[in-house]
């Protein structure tokens, strides 16, 4: 989108770095499906190195998410930086190599890289911008601005800094030396995302990066910024390679696997397709330097993947490969190389320092944990172990309110700081044991998996989940919900007293129509109001029943509370969200954890515990154990006999 352009002579601004914040960038949390409504800025997703590009006073530093510097390594950039009308800024952006048809081609940047590096160590110039083996140009791909001549825009919001970034950019008419431009604003497009990345994915890129319009930029993973692929992309380790047939040369396929954490290599496949012949030769001159005698793998290698003939290595390299998913053993589908990570090497697993701190294998409830020292919880120093063992405690409760219903998940199998994404489809490789369900839904049958057992809740621990969601209606009578489930999410600024008064008004409401109320902590910031129904009506029934009950309690507090789902719409006011019961729509599981700072854990609670209750996340992983050791009897005693058939909106007035 064109936006436009008044030029601008360069403005006076501070002179020395330490006028200027640190360029800590801000992150992409990974969603299955990008976000469908208004406010959201789609761009496409490059494949290249995440950077930084500071500017004062007519120097250019680039630096690295990791704030490495790597201004030597793109003079080319660095010098047009240089060159911006600007007295100083800080530019977030991606360098990329650039095909004919203006794609990013990883592959193609790291043999640029390649060819400088080995240039200089020949003491010739290394040619800057255009690859003349590969077509491709070297281009900064900028798509947002944090600084500029003395201002911080890091709370500005983004539509305005994409604008201060599109003038700053035009106006100062940058080229490289191939007369090509070297910095490239990032447009966006503003159609729904699902149709964006439909439309990426068919021009084969590799996906979006969807972005709130009107938020601030913040360093570090965010939710405001969501990234959705076309395929599923990780790095494996190679274990060796096998001979090639035909005309072919280097090698024919890069075997591949996944360390365990007691040192063990397991094979997880091979990778055949997504070589070039320079990459055919390059990555088998450096595995040829790591040969062994013996595979690296704890696990059998089939004997047709290695038909033709291998040569095993030491698992020291990474590949990082896109594949569509995995069988149910594990084994990738439809893989493709993507790139060798030159900038990412490991060592023998078997010597790895977090391997040997870590513990073997270990069980509970029956399910084998990998990893069980794996920290899910920082702050809180809380393992995947410990976590397990929360859920085998609560196991019995949980299951008591999310037996037999369909299930929406978060997962964040590096835990709750690192990239956590919303999955509804378990995908042929996950938690294969786990009891599933095939559901209709508007574009065909799709499966959920659901909860029958206590060992269920443990091998989701051990797939990554953090978070547990659940449909309002069971596996056995899907049409037709047994509980109504009213979210209040207070505004910014909101205080929880307020909040809680608005749950108890409700709780009077539906008490004038003769429906039981039962109150339980998000673990965010709001409050859940769960209604339970005798099951006969149907979604659209629920639904409106819950718009029109929520809008007649909004009518009582305009000024402080509404339905209105837009941002701007709910400053200052607690949002009454009816839209957890539409059909395929979940709620925060009783005792799920959050995948978030604290381990705060979504509890029921008595109606004479809110009063004494000063927040939502109050309780955590570990109060919660000591909370059920202590209880007499259920704060939800009486559910199961409290169910009633939906009544008409009109017999609470």
């Amino acid at each position: 989108m064109r936006r436009s352009v008044e030029r601008r002579s360069p403005r006076s601004g501070p002179t020395s770095k330490d006028a200027l914040p640190e360029p800590r960038l801000q992150l992409a949390t990974y969603s299955v499906v990008p976000p469908a409504g208004e406010g959201w800025l789609h761009e496409i997703k490059f494949d290249g190195y995440r950077i930084a590009a500071t500017l004062v006073d007519g120097t250019a530093r680039l630096t690295t998410r990791n704030l490495l510097d790597w201004t030597h390594r793109f003079p080319s950039v660095a010098a047009e930086v240089a060159r911006l009308r600007a007295a100083s800024a800080i530019i977030d952006g991606e360098i990329v190599a650039l095909t004919q048809d203006d794609r990013s081609d990883f592959a193609a940047l790291q043999h640029w890289l390649a060819q400088r590096k080995a240039a200089a160590n020949e003491g010739r110039h290394a040619a800057l911008g255009r690859d003349g083996t590969t077509g491709s140009r070297i281009a900064f791909q900028a798509f947002d601005l944090l600084y500029l001549d003395g201002r911080d825009l890091r709370d500005v919001p983004l539509v305005d800094r994409k604008d201060e970034l599109q003038r700053l950019l035009e106006a100062s008419t940058v080229a490289g030396t191939s007369g090509t431009r070297v910095l490239r604003y990032t447009d966006d497009l503003r159609a729904p995302g699902p149709v964006v990345l439909r439309s990426a994915c068919s021009l084969g890129l590799e996906g979006i990066v969807s972005k709130r319009g009107d938020a601030p930029y913040r360093a570090g993973r965010s939710e405001d910024w969501l990234k959705s692929t076309c395929l599923t992309s990780d790095e494996f380790v190679i274990g060796g390679f096998t001979y090639p047939r035909g005309s072919r040369s280097g090698f024919g396929a890069l075997l591949l696997g996944e360390p365990g954490s007691d040192g063990s290599l397991r094979y997880v496949g091979k990778v055949g397709t997504g070589f070039d012949d320079t990459t055919l030769s390059s990555v088998r001159e450096r595995l040829e330097a790591s040969e062994r005698s013996s595979s690296p793998f704890s696990t059998d290698v089939p004997r047709a993947a290695i038909s033709t003939g291998v040569t095993w290595v030491e698992p020291r390299h990474l590949a990082e490969v896109v594949y569509v998913d995995r069988t149910s053993a594990g084994m990738l589908r439809q893989a493709r190389f993507h790139s060798l990570r030159e900038d990412k090497t490991v060592d023998d697993p078997t010597i790895d320092g977090d391997t040997q701190r870590s513990r073997a294998n270990m069980q509970v409830s029956g399910v084998t944990l990998t990893n069980p020292d794996r920290v899910l919880y920082p702050d809180q120093g809380i393992t995947k172990l410990r976590l397990a063992e929360y859920y085998a405690d609560v196991g019995t409760e949980m299951l008591r309110w999310t037996k037999g219903r369909p299930l929406s998940l978060v997962r964040c199998p590096e835990g709750s700081e690192e990239q956590c994404f919303y999955q509804k489809h378990p995908g042929a490789g996950f938690a294969a044991r786990l009891p599933r369900v095939p559901i209709e839904e508007s574009d065909g049958v799709a499966e959920y998996v659901y909860l029958d057992t206590e060992r269920d809740l443990i091998a989701l621990v051990q797939s990554g989940v953090l978070e547990v969601h659940a449909w309002n209606s069971t596996v056995a009578d899907l049409e037709h919900p047994d509980m109504l489930v009213l979210d209040l999410d207070p505004s910014e600024g909101v205080e929880f007293e307020f909040t809680k008064a608005t749950a108890r008004a409700l709780r009077d409401l539906l008490g004038r129509l003769d429906l039981g109320a039962y109150v339980r902590t998000t673990g965010g910031k709001g409050l859940h109001v769960v209604v339970p129904l005798v099951p006969k009506s149907d979604w659209d029934g629920i639904k409106a029943f819950a718009r029109g009950l929520s809008e007649t309690m909004a009518a009582t507090d305009p000024d402080r509370l509404t339905t209105n789902m837009s941002k701007q719409k709910r400053v200052g006011k607690v949002f009454i969200d009816y839209l957890r019961n539409s059909r395929g729509a979940t709620a925060i599981a009783n005792y799920s954890s959050r995948s978030r700072r604290g381990a705060p854990v979504a509890v029921p609670l008595r109606w004479d515990e809110l009063a004494r209750l000063t927040r939502a996340d109050a309780y955590d992983v570990d109060s919660v154990r000591r909370r059920l050791g202590s209880l007499k009897s259920h704060p939800w005693e009486g559910f199961e006999e409290a169910r009633r058939p939906l009544p008409t909106l009109e017999a609470a007035s």
